[in-house]
């Protein structure tokens, strides 16, 4: 009879009782979202800037249908301090074309924003953030006919506080111009 009791023991008919009831389902894990979280950047104005970064559309409008492009439409936003945000600053901006092709005499296509024109561009660009909206009509600046030329677009800023000039972030921003957009 003791091995009876013992084995009831061991294999739990002996009527042991729980107190702990069954375990909870585990807590769910919150989702990470695939969305960032929106950033709002204030519109603000400042005496100076020190990065300019431009961006321009790679394909430019041929607004008068002659099957050439004539407008480039450029984005420039200035940045106060390393890794600042993007402010608004009185002054005048300079943007060149510099053809790839080295046999192209240089300076070859350039556009003088002035502070007056610069001022009214300024407004929310990309994302809402801070910056000027132009576009640089070759028409204004030696036409637009020409034979098919790769260039890259560059830019300097002159703040009117007398502060010193921002030239554009290095990189490429390569453009297609001449030739022909008809297919």
């Amino acid at each position: 009879m003791s091995r009876l009791i013992l084995a009831c023991a061991l294999i739990g008919v002996g009527g042991c009782e729980s107190t702990m009831g069954p375990e909870p389902p585990a807590p769910r894990k919150p989702r990470l979202s695939t969305q960032p979280e929106p950033k709002t950047v204030e519109l603000r104005w400042a005496d100076r800037a020190d990065r300019l970064v431009i961006m321009v559309g790679t394909n430019p409008r041929d607004v008068d249908a002659d099957g050439f492009p004539d407008i480039l439409d450029v984005t420039a936003m200035l940045f106060e301090g390393r890794g600042g945000d993007p402010v608004f600053v009185n002054g005048r901006f300079e943007f060149e074309l510099q053809p790839l092709d080295e046999t192209v005499q240089r300076p070859w296509r350039v556009w003088e924003i002035d502070e007056a024109t610069a001022s009214s561009a300024a407004g929310p660009t990309l994302f809402n953030l801070p910056g000027y909206a132009f576009s640089l009509d070759l028409r204004d600046n030696g036409g637009d006919q020409m034979s098919a030329i790769a260039a890259n677009l560059t830019g300097r800023f002159y703040p009117s506080s007398g502060a010193s000039q921002v030239n554009c972030v290095p990189g490429k921003r390569i453009v297609q111009i001449g030739g022909t957009s008809r297919p």
